[in-house]
């Protein structure tokens, strides 16, 4: 027995003898110097060792060192080979920076590698634009992080020639919807809007976004159906390492946050998550048609039907709580059998708080002689309106990766709501003169799930790369039981009267609107590396599929009385209406409701695009390559649906085209650091589901009716762009970019001449934008602990919208004395709609390396842009220019706790749009005021 205990203690005493040394795992990434490719099977040895390994395809490596202090050696054939010495080891994993070969015709020294680099960094997004084949920008991860952007939209705003419309939508280069695409992870978004064509990218969270990557040009393995541009969001990557992140936020808004008369309802219990406990489920059958003949036909019906809808419809008053929020985010990778194995998750939630206590909506008109040039006003309102959002995101994602393959399931969930309630008061000046108020409830519900599987696969040494992706993403709409309460009101010195009068105001009415989408797509590419004239080149070729398919649907109802028509006095709150009802007692003068599923209001479609393409990038001479390819794609659009007057349509095929869109890029290396992009291309703008229809769609909150266009035509886009780039030490870079877009039978949303309440997409002839960029992004001043940069980009943007026919005539019909229709070669113009004339974006930042201490001003302005495109005696109204100033402070403690310090809106500017008219003042077409925002923000990293 003594014998076998002496035998345990000698392995023990010998194990931990050969474990005394602690082991450290160095992981890093090997790249060609010059083409920015990640070179595979390059060697990676620790010097006076046995110890050494080779990069995977993708270029990684990780190797074991002991806590002394090894020297990296790491060679290729055909380069040169280099020693790194200088880095920390003071965990049991260390990232190294990018590593980069030079071909060992050109001489290098030794260079250095300080640990832990990111690859979601400013420095490493660099690299990726200045090696793209084509024209780029993109913003990372680390970019959030200092201007304490929440989204995904207040993030992009920053890059180059973008600009933000509602604080939703992306425009690039002064075009939107239809012109600007967004994808997530490479891969076309469903609808999460169903009166856009462009995505809302305010849903996304940057916590979840590794970084932003926006294409300008395009590029054959890139969809045909943009202009403007294509914003690519790609979520966060495998850390390199194990992480943990937890953050927290709070935030007060003087005007929104702990106010005793902050708007809102009595709603669901679940409403601050973001989700609907049924409160606002619709309580009938969405294919029962209720109608005034119920009445008489099914009386005990009638009033079963009317009492099962909510009895709230009055705006009440509430104390709002700060505005606060969390996330979470956790990711590892590890070795099992000679396979990487990563995860990373994350898990967000917000909630915030908007009140706007000096809310405008007016509405105004030319006056009927034209030697008159101020406007009249046709409507006016003004009131008070509360928002609450709540938003919450889920990701999930793993990896598997051997040496010739990866395997890569991401899981997204995105999901949003918003509580609206207001209180506005009106005054009619045209038709019907009179004054109004109006109790308005509102919840809305937006959701995107996203499931994506893909993988990598290279052959032969990496000659041959072949990869492909699926993914299925379904994105879904709820805005359940809007309510709308208006009363006329008579008011006669301090007395007012409120009357319910069907004939002047229409009567209360509840809405419910669905949308359900969905996309699945599919890709395969192969890229063959080669040599053409004795020089790199490359094939890439792929074909992809897209399928999407929507069903929408508006269901709304009003209360009526048995006096169709008449006018009752009421006392002005609104839940008096519900507390009215018809019952068995009182059938004579109670509400009762009626209505249902409107056909014009409902519509399906579907979509399948099958595209293929193939190009070829190859060097003409040693200092310019070219991009050279070719990109077919078939589209077909199917629509169900019919109109007013009853025409149907079951499964048509409205649009069938199938278009090929070659594309030129060329790149020119001027020096080692300064390069010459030239690219000119063919692009398309499809008309959306609700377009290309026969849809007639009244929207309550708006009072708008959409009426679809089933003769509307695809667009035809050429596209040119010229930009001299150049790229210093430090992250210093300098650009200068022109572009010109030809737009052929561009679609635009135009009012009808008859009735400016009815809006149609149309073709007009032709369009032009033209348009410069600039960028500069400099160190103003450095040493070992302080450095100071700024930051500036700006573009200047012309465009021409050639008009003719039923929107030319009118505005000759209304010009103003003195007015003049600007022409171009005898064509008459406008502007675009949605074209913002010019873009200015300005960062000025500090950080104390030694204090760990990052603060900066960040400024963003757009020019006045044409937003709504009048027709008749309506002018058109602008969207005017809010100069947005924030300030960020952030400072980290022991290296683990962040705390960020945040204000937004520094100047307290109001947003405004503004109706303008030749020779009038500028009036009021809405306003409001954000009023300053104050945010703390800590977060923990382990």
């Amino acid at each position: 027995m003594k014998r076998k205990i002496k035998i345990i203690l000698l392995l023990i005493f010998t194990y931990s003898i050969s474990y005394s040394e602690e082991f450290t795992l160095l992981r890093g990434k090997v790249f060609d110097a010059q083409t920015g490719e990640p070179l595979f099977a390059a060697n990676v040895g620790v010097k006076g060792t046995s110890t050494g390994t080779s990069t995977d395809f993708d270029g990684h490596f990780e190797i074991r060192v002991t806590k002394s202090k090894p020297v990296l050696i790491v060679s290729y054939i055909g380069y040169n080979t280099i020693e790194i010495t200088d880095f920390t080891i003071n965990n049991s994993v260390v990232v190294l920076n990018d590593i980069n070969l030079t071909p060992n015709t050109i001489s290098i020294e030794t260079i250095t590698i300080s640990e832990e680099a990111k690859r979601n960094t400013d420095v490493a997004l660099l690299v990726v634009k200045q090696k793209s084949p084509i024209l780029m920008d993109a913003i990372s991860a680390q970019s959030f992080k200092k201007s304490g952007d929440g989204n995904v939209a207040s993030a992009v705003k920053r890059v180059p020639g973008i600009s933000i419309s509602n604080g939703k939508y992306v425009y690039i280069r002064g075009l939107g919807d239809r012109y600007t695409k967004t994808q997530l992870n490479n891969i076309d978004l469903p609808g999460l809007d169903p009166d856009r064509n462009a995505i809302q990218i305010d849903i996304f969270p940057t916590n979840i976004i590794d970084n932003i990557k926006v294409y300008k040009s395009f590029s054959v393995n890139l969809p045909a159906d943009f202009s403007g541009g294509i914003v690519d969001i790609a979520t966060n990557a495998f850390p390199d390492k194990k992480e943990l992140n937890i953050s927290s936020s709070i935030a007060f808004n003087s005007s929104s946050n702990i106010k005793s008369n902050f708007l809102s309802f009595k709603g669901g219990k679940f409403d601050f998550l973001g989700f609907d406990d049924g409160t606002y489920k619709l309580p009938v059958n969405k294919n029962l048609q209720i109608t005034r003949n119920d009445r008489i036909l099914n009386y005990d019906k009638l009033i079963s039907w009317s009492n099962s809808f909510n009895k709230n419809l009055a705006v009440t008053e509430k104390t709002s709580l700060l505005d606060g929020g969390f996330s979470f985010s956790s990711g590892n990778q590890f070795t099992h059998r000679n396979k990487k194995i990563g995860y990373i998750s994350a898990l967000s939630y917000s909630n915030n708080y908007q009140y706007y206590s000096e809310v405008e909506q007016n509405y105004w008109r030319k006056p009927i002689e034209t030697n008159k040039l101020n406007l009249e006003p046709a409507k006016l309102i003004e009131g008070k309106l509360g928002i609450q959002n709540a938003n919450l995101s889920a990701m999930l994602g793993l990896g598997l990766k051997n040496e010739f393959s990866k395997y890569k399931i991401n899981l997204l969930f995105l999901k949003n709501s918003e509580k609206k309630a207001g209180v506005f008061f009106g005054e009619n000046f045209y038709s019907n003169v009179n004054q109004f108020k109006k109790d308005i409830l509102e919840y809305s519900e937006r959701s995107l799930s996203n499931l994506m599987i893909s993988s990598t696969h290279n052959f032969k040494n990496q000659k041959f790369i072949f990869d492909w992706k699926i993914s299925q993403t379904f994105s879904r709409i709820r805005d359940n039981d809007f309510r709308e309460t208006p009363y006329l009101l008579s008011i006669n010195n301090f007395d007012t009267t409120y009357i319910l009068d069907v004939s002047n105001i229409g009567e209360p009415k509840r809405m419910w609107r669905y949308l359900d989408e969905g996309n699945f797509y599919a890709s395969s590419n192969i890229l063959f590396k080669h040599t053409l004239i004795n020089r790199k080149a490359k094939l890439n070729s792929g074909i992809s599929y897209l399928y999407k398919n929507r069903n929408y649907n508006v269901i709304g109802y009003s209360f009526t009385t048995y006096e169709n028509g008449g006018s009752i006095e009421l006392s002005g709150h609104p839940n008096e209406i519900m507390n009215l009802l018809l019952d068995e007692t009182n059938d004579t003068l109670g509400f009762h409701v009626i209505g249902g599923e409107q056909l014009s209001n409902r519509y399906s479609g579907t979509i399948y695009n099958t595209s293929a393409y193939v190009s070829e990038e190859f060097f003409v001479t040693k200092n310019l390559k070219s991009v050279l390819g070719v990109r077919s794609e078939y589209y077909q659009q199917y629509y169900t649906g019919q109109n007013q007057s009853g025409e149907k349509y079951i499964n048509k095929n409205v649009l069938s085209d199938f278009t090929l869109f070659p594309s030129l890029n060329l790149i020119y290396s001027l020096n080692e650091q300064s390069k010459l992009r030239f690219s000119m291309f063919k692009t398309t703008a499809r008309p959306s589901f609700k377009e290309k229809s026969l849809a007639a769609i009244y929207d309550g909150v708006s009072n708008i009716t959409f009426n679809g266009n089933i003769d509307l035509q695809v667009s035809s886009i050429n596209n040119f762009d010229l930009r001299y780039e150049s790229y210093l030490n430090n992250n210093q870079t300098y650009s200068l970019s022109f572009f010109h877009k030809d737009l052929f039978k561009p679609i635009e949303i135009a009012s009808f001449q008859a009735d400016p309440d009815n809006i149609q997409p149309i073709n007009t002839d032709k369009a032009s934008i033209t348009g410069l960029e600039i960028e500069i992004k400099k160190n103003i001043y450095s040493n070992l602990v302080n450095k100071i940069f700024l930051s500036l980009n700006s573009s200047i943007i012309r465009s021409k919208a050639f008009i003719k026919g039923e929107e030319l005539n009118s505005r000759i019909e209304n010009l103003r004395l003195g007015e003049k229709i600007s022409q171009s070669n005898g064509d008459y113009f406008r502007k675009m709609q949605g074209q913002a004339p010019y873009i200015i974006n300005l960062a000025l930042q500090y950080k104390n390396i030694e204090k760990s201490l990052e603060t900066g001003f960040y400024y963003n302005v757009q020019g006045k842009t044409l937003s709504i495109v009048s027709m008749n005696a309506n002018p058109d109204v602008f969207t005017s220019e809010f100069h947005s100033l924030n300030f960020v402070f952030q400072y980290k403690i022991m290296s683990k706790i962040n705390l960020s310090f945040k204000i937004n809106n520094l100047l307290n500017e109001k947003k405004n749009m503004v109706t303008m008219s030749h020779g009038a003042d500028e009036e009021i077409f809405k306003t409001y005021n954000p009023s300053r925002v104050f945010k703390l923000n800590v977060s923990y990293k382990l």
